[in-house]
Protein backbone atom coordinates (compact mmCIF):
# COMPACT_ATOMS: atom_id res chain seq x y z
CA UNK A 1 0.00 0.00 0.00
CA UNK A 2 1.57 3.29 -1.20
CA UNK A 3 1.61 5.88 2.11
CA UNK A 4 0.54 9.52 1.01
CA UNK A 5 2.75 10.71 3.64
CA UNK A 6 4.86 13.38 1.45
CA UNK A 7 1.83 15.02 -0.03
CA UNK A 8 0.73 15.83 3.78
CA UNK A 9 3.74 16.89 4.38
CA UNK A 10 3.63 19.50 1.29
CA UNK A 11 1.06 20.09 2.28
CA UNK A 12 1.25 21.15 5.53
CA UNK A 13 4.65 22.84 4.77
CA UNK A 14 2.52 25.40 2.54
CA UNK A 15 -0.08 26.05 4.88
CA UNK A 16 2.26 26.13 7.92
CA UNK A 17 4.01 29.35 6.62
CA UNK A 18 1.11 32.02 6.99
CA UNK A 19 0.12 30.03 10.09
CA UNK A 20 3.41 30.91 11.74
CA UNK A 21 3.18 34.61 10.29
CA UNK A 22 -0.02 34.84 12.05
CA UNK A 23 0.87 33.44 14.96
CA UNK A 24 3.81 35.54 15.12
CA UNK A 25 1.69 38.76 14.63
CA UNK A 26 -1.13 38.16 16.83
CA UNK A 27 1.64 37.49 19.70
CA UNK A 28 3.35 40.38 18.74
CA UNK A 29 0.39 43.13 18.66
CA UNK A 30 -0.68 40.88 22.39
CA UNK A 31 2.84 41.74 24.02
CA UNK A 32 2.62 45.43 22.32
CA UNK A 33 -1.01 46.12 24.17
CA UNK A 34 0.03 44.44 27.20
CA UNK A 35 3.33 47.24 26.83
CA UNK A 36 1.23 50.35 26.04
CA UNK A 37 -1.80 49.14 29.03
CA UNK A 38 1.31 48.71 31.46
CA UNK A 39 2.65 52.14 30.42
CA UNK A 40 -0.56 53.67 30.10
CA UNK A 41 -1.03 52.38 34.07
CA UNK A 42 2.27 53.85 35.22
CA UNK A 43 1.70 57.39 33.53
CA UNK A 44 -1.88 57.32 35.24
CA UNK A 45 -0.16 56.50 38.93
CA UNK A 46 2.65 58.96 38.12
CA UNK A 47 1.01 61.87 36.63
CA UNK A 48 2.59 61.34 33.82
CA UNK A 49 -0.36 61.41 31.20
CA UNK A 50 1.73 61.69 27.77
CA UNK A 51 4.19 59.07 28.24
CA UNK A 52 1.98 56.64 26.68
CA UNK A 53 1.13 58.88 23.70
CA UNK A 54 5.10 59.77 22.95
CA UNK A 55 6.36 56.58 23.40
CA UNK A 56 3.11 55.50 20.32
CA UNK A 57 4.49 58.35 18.69
CA UNK A 58 8.23 57.04 18.92
CA UNK A 59 8.05 53.85 17.94
CA UNK A 60 5.99 54.85 14.95
CA UNK A 61 9.15 57.35 14.18
CA UNK A 62 11.47 54.45 14.62
CA UNK A 63 9.58 52.19 12.51
CA UNK A 64 9.21 54.71 9.22
CA UNK A 65 13.05 55.39 9.68
CA UNK A 66 13.37 51.70 9.64
CA UNK A 67 11.81 51.40 6.12
CA UNK A 68 13.03 54.24 4.58
CA UNK A 69 16.58 52.79 5.63
CA UNK A 70 15.29 49.51 4.21
CA UNK A 71 14.08 51.41 1.10
CA UNK A 72 17.22 53.64 0.72
CA UNK A 73 19.50 50.51 0.93
CA UNK A 74 17.17 48.74 -1.83
CA UNK A 75 15.92 45.98 0.42
CA UNK A 76 12.62 46.80 -0.38
CA UNK A 77 11.09 46.54 -3.78
CA UNK A 78 10.63 49.23 -5.78
CA UNK A 79 6.32 49.59 -6.37
CA UNK A 80 6.80 50.23 -10.41
CA UNK A 81 9.83 46.92 -10.32
CA UNK A 82 7.16 44.83 -8.06
CA UNK A 83 4.87 45.10 -10.74
CA UNK A 84 6.68 45.21 -14.05
CA UNK A 85 8.11 41.49 -12.51
CA UNK A 86 4.70 40.53 -12.12
CA UNK A 87 2.36 40.25 -15.25
CA UNK A 88 -1.09 40.54 -14.74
Amino acid sequence: MKSSRPKDRAASRITSAPAARAAVSGLGITLGNLAVGALWDYAARHDARCLPWLALAATGLLCAAAVHRLARTGRLPHPAEEAAASPA
